[in-house]
């Protein structure tokens, strides 16, 4: 299918998809994903950001490692931002104000707990939100198949060496596949790292310079819910990404399908 072949494409190509936006900011939801999710955190973040009319311009990339933002500024000193794709629980093109594109995604905070948070960019066409929430959409569903068929083929492995399952190994491993659904490369202690994105006022202070990727973001604002292992949340299915458009009305239009690759 046609859909299917767009996906090979994606996979092959040597560079994320990226796009130009303005990053409006990011508020705390109570729910990690369903229809109407993201509508009260994302009209709070486009009040406090006038209507798009303040934010910081950033470039935003969409691949196998999750969503990336950096400052559109190449002179800019100030690093960037990565939202591990396994954390992220539902993204839309916002259909109130059509522009927008929010995701929802699951920052680790203290005593394994987790915060809901969506974040919110900006961009210059309605058709360009809709190819970035399909496009994650797709790129998530790819790697996690790829994921869950490494599991299996790990499994029958073992299995076949007579090694008990399940072993106690760090959760990092466990998450962790051959390409897609790992902590990315800018993570491990001799590679250069992404820094921080300023964010809200209120949350500045907090953030700065405590984080390289989007974990323990907003640590102490609303919105903390109960964590589980990213293992058996996979393995339960909770952690598939939900998508708030309807996908044949993204796959069908031909205005999205040409922005796929990045504007």
């Amino acid at each position: 299918s046609s859909l299917r072949r767009k996906r090979r494409e994606l996979d092959i190509s040597q560079e994320d998809p990226t796009y130009s936006c303005v990053y409006l900011g990011n508020a705390a939801t109570l729910h990690a994903k369903g229809e109407g999710s993201t509508d009260n955190a994302v009209k709070t973040i486009w009040t406090k950001s006038n209507k798009g009319k303040s934010g910081s311009r950033m470039k935003l990339s969409i691949g196998n490692q999750g969503i990336t933002l950096t400052y559109a500024d190449k002179d800019s000193t100030k690093g960037g931002q990565l939202y591990m794709l396994h954390r992220i629980t539902y993204c839309v093109a916002d259909k109130n104000v059509p522009r927008i594109f929010a995701w929802i995604y699951r920052h680790e905070v203290k005593l394994k707990a987790v915060m809901l948070r969506c974040h919110a960019v900006y961009v210059k066409k309605e058709e360009t939100a809709k190819a970035m929430a399909l496009l994650l959409y797709q790129t998530f569903s790819t790697s996690l198949e790829n994921y869950k068929r490494e599991k299996k083929e790990s499994e029958r492995h073992r299995e076949r060496a007579g090694i008990p399952w399940p072993m106690t190994v760090p959760r990092r491993k466990l998450i962790k596949s051959t390409v897609e659904f790992k902590p990315p490369v800018e993570r491990s202690r001799s590679a250069p790292k992404l820094g921080c994105i300023t964010e809200d006022d209120a949350e500045e202070d907090a953030q700065e310079g405590r984080y390289q990727d989007a974990e323990g973001e907003g640590e102490g604002d609303s919105g903390i819910v109960s964590n589980g292992d990213d293992e058996e949340l996979i393995s339960r299915g909770v952690m598939e990404l939900d998508i708030g458009n309807n996908l044949h009305d993204l796959q069908s239009d031909q205005a999205v399908a040409t922005l796929m690759f990045g504007d």
